[in-house]
């Protein structure tokens, strides 16, 4: 039946499937359309899903750098603390250190005065003693070469002194630069602390913008859902254009909130540029003024070294003053000890010398003392023989012709005329005693005295032929009577010879005196004269010798 009126009805129901086949194909289509504008919505959730955990994983990463950066701030302030104790050491050392330098200028003033003060009693220990003229110059010279030492010392000491200075100055650099480099890396961290905690709150921000993004397009899909679910078959063909505008809606949203995170994706690189490139201007501004203070760090080294190299030639040229000042002090000192030896050789020769003249000035002494006893002894012959003489003329009034004769042969009728021969013989027998002092002739003097002593020997045995009472006389008055006698009286002599002048003198006054009896006045006056005369020659003989 259904076939029979396939026929009647088929108008019917070709329109009816035709409607159902148009429907079901708009329904496909638009499932189609609504399957890619899901696919394409979810394809932009997931890129934006994968934009958001790339920034969640940046932000992280910024997090992680945050925590590193405070991290190495922490560490960097443990080391800048640690810094300021090694400098507070340092200054503590410094401080010891000035201590201890003011301590050795202390030490080095009081053995400066010890030194001047040994200096002065050298000074006055050398100025008491007799200086000659060549030893003055080498006193000189040597105080002129200490006084150069003197003042290399104090240069060398002004040079210590000077370069414990430049130390202090080196350790008070040292020490801020210490105190100042911890500051600059504690600044330079400080800002870029900031500027990462800049980036995270920025981040922050954004996080939150988009996620309030992904809320209300989450919201708006939900809402969309909700009325695609609850929409009638009625309501198909009017609402199409209303799901097609909301389609193009949230595709923009969804556009708009690609650009808004791009714009802030931007933005945080930006903000990132801007805190690197403030970090690198910093960064060139603390390398330009660590330049400049290793510049003038260089500067101060070149001078420093050309002072060094001005110290090391003023030291050689000291060291090669004192080296050639050591070797004339060297030469000198040979120069000296060989004068020393010299003057050694020549003291040594004088001394020889004034050996020589003692010996020669003993002997000429002991020939001087012989001659003067031989003098003596003939004088004291030439008295015996004028006591005799004046005995005999003085017995001749009394005796015989017999004492008269041989009065007369030993007197001569005792004329001046021969009273002055006899002197003269007598002043020829001390020229001879004179020659034999100076050493003249030996023989000469040796035959004079031979012949004096022969003299002297024949009057005093003259003397054994005169009278007892004669000889008893001579002896009361203290003449000599015979040869034993008259060595007595030489020995009286030698013992005093002003008693022996003294004695010489009176027996002239007392043979005057006993002859004054029988001569005449003016006879008594010759023979007092010629005794003075004789006594006087005797004494400036005497004196003489």
């Amino acid at each position: 039946m259904d076939f029979v009126n396939f026929g009647d009805d088929s108008d019917e129901d070709y329109d009816v499937l035709e409607k159902e086949y148009t429907a079901l194909k708009t329904k496909e289509n638009e499932d189609q359309i609504e399957l890619r504008r899901l696919r394409t919505e979810n394809r932009l959730l997931r890129q934006r899903i994968e934009n958001l955990e790339k920034v969640e994983a940046k932000l992280l990463r910024q997090k992680e750098e945050s925590t590193t950066l405070a991290d190495k701030l922490v560490q960097d302030q443990v080391t800048w603390a640690q810094e300021v104790e090694q400098s507070y050491a340092l200054r503590n050392e410094l401080s010891i250190t000035r201590l201890q330098l003011q301590e050795t200028q202390k030490k080095l003033l009081d053995a400066e005065d010890i030194i001047g003060d040994i200096r002065k009693r050298t000074r006055i220990i050398e100025d008491a003693v007799h200086l000659d003229e060549a030893e003055e110059c080498n006193m000189v010279k040597y105080l002129q070469e200490e006084l150069i030492a003197v003042r290399l010392r104090e240069a060398e000491t002004a040079g210590t002194i000077k370069e414990l200075r430049q130390k202090i100055v080196d350790l008070e650099d040292t020490n801020l630069r210490l105190q100042r480099a911890p500051s600059n890396d504690v600044q330079q961290l400080q800002e870029e602390l900031i500027a990462v905690k800049l980036r995270e709150a920025e981040a922050n921000l954004s996080m939150k913008e988009l996620r309030m993004k992904v809320n209300e397009i989450e919201s708006y899909w939900e809402s969309h859902m909700e009325r695609i679910r609850q929409a009638s078959p009625k309501d198909k063909g009017s609402k199409a254009e209303v799901k097609h505008l909301q389609e193009e809606l949230m595709a923009l949203k969804i556009k708009e909130a690609k650009s808004v995170a791009d714009l802030k994706d931007a933005k945080q690189k930006l903000m990132e540029l801007e805190t690197q490139n403030q970090i690198c201007t910093n960064q060139i501004r603390r390398m330009g003024e660590d330049n400049k203070e290793l510049k003038k760090q260089l500067e101060e080294a070149l001078e420093r070294e050309r002072d060094l190299k001005s110290n090391i030639k003023d030291l050689t040229r000291k060291l090669d003053d004192t080296e050639s000042q050591r070797k004339e002090e060297a030469m000198m000192s040979r120069i000296k000890e060989a004068e020393n030896v010299q003057q050694l050789e020549e003291l040594r020769h004088k001394i020889a010398e004034i050996d020589i003249q003692k010996e020669e000035l003993l002997a000429a002494g002991q020939l001087h003392d012989k001659g003067e006893n031989q003098e003596l002894e003939n004088k004291l012959a030439d008295l015996q023989d004028e006591v005799l003489q004046l005995q005999l003329s003085f017995s001749s009034n009394h005796t015989g012709n017999r004492s008269s004769i041989m009065t007369d042969s030993f007197l001569g009728n005792n004329s001046d005329e021969e009273v002055d021969a006899e002197i003269k013989d007598s002043e020829n027998l001390d020229q001879t005693l004179s020659d034999i002092i100076e050493g003249r002739s030996k023989s000469s003097s040796s035959s004079s005295v031979r012949d004096t002593d022969e003299s002297s020997a024949s009057v005093l045995g003259f003397g054994h032929f005169l009278s007892p009472s004669r000889n008893n006389d001579l002896r009361q008055r203290g003449l000599p009577t015979d040869i034993s006698s008259a060595h007595t009286v030489e020995d009286t002599i030698h013992s005093s010879p002003d008693h022996a002048n003294s004695m010489v003198v009176n027996h002239h006054l007392t043979s005057a005196a006993d002859a004054g009896g029988d001569h005449s006045i003016s006879g008594e006056k010759n023979v007092k004269e010629k005794a003075q005369r004789r006594s006087t020659q005797s004494l400036r003989d005497l004196s003489d010798a």
